[in-house]
């Protein structure tokens, strides 16, 4: 999935998906998915939510595109970590090329953020290391958790006796 801080809630193509890249999260194959109704409490925190059927929808752009998306929770797993009843949004249909095939994570403050919904496990702290566009595999590092964060700048030099 893409990282993204300036977005809350996260997204994935889902099953049934138009206009959606050929890898989908299939819904039915997962146990603990649910899709969320209006009267959930996640559907408040929603950007304009539409609430016509018995789905908690909403349309949003990101760069170039439109996306239509329905709100759902499911159990979702980072390494071994799992993070129960995690509210995201099934993308139902896209248009335009800037949606990552893969879906987002929103990393932002926002109360539907990965951060905010795992904030028992990782207590909102995480660091990232962006990776120089000369790097052959372009890969980071994503650390979560405020166990094995790096430390913060410090001056570490010495005063010089004479």
């Amino acid at each position: 999935m893409a990282i993204d801080n300036s977005n809350d809630v996260a997204w994935i193509p889902c099953s049934g998906c138009v206009g959606c890249s050929s890898t989908v999260f299939n819904t039915v194959k997962s146990s603990t998915f649910k899709s969320l109704g209006c009267g959930a409490p996640q559907c408040k925190q929603v950007p304009n939510p539409i609430c016509g059927g018995r789905k908690c929808t909403w349309n949003t752009t990101y760069g170039s595109s439109t996306i239509l998306t329905s709100l759902a929770k499911d159990t979702i797993a980072l390494s071994i970590d799992p993070v129960p009843s995690y509210a995201f949004g099934c993308i139902q249909k896209a248009t335009g090329s800037s949606v990552p095939p893969q879906g987002l994570l929103g990393f932002g403050r926002g109360p539907l953020s990965f951060l905010s919904q795992s904030q028992n496990l990782y207590k909102s702290t995480f660091s990232y290391c962006l990776p120089s566009f000369r790097t052959l595999n372009f890969s980071g590092s994503l650390r979560l958790g405020p166990v094995g964060q790096p430390l913060e700048d410090q001056d570490h030099s010495a005063a010089q006796e004479p």
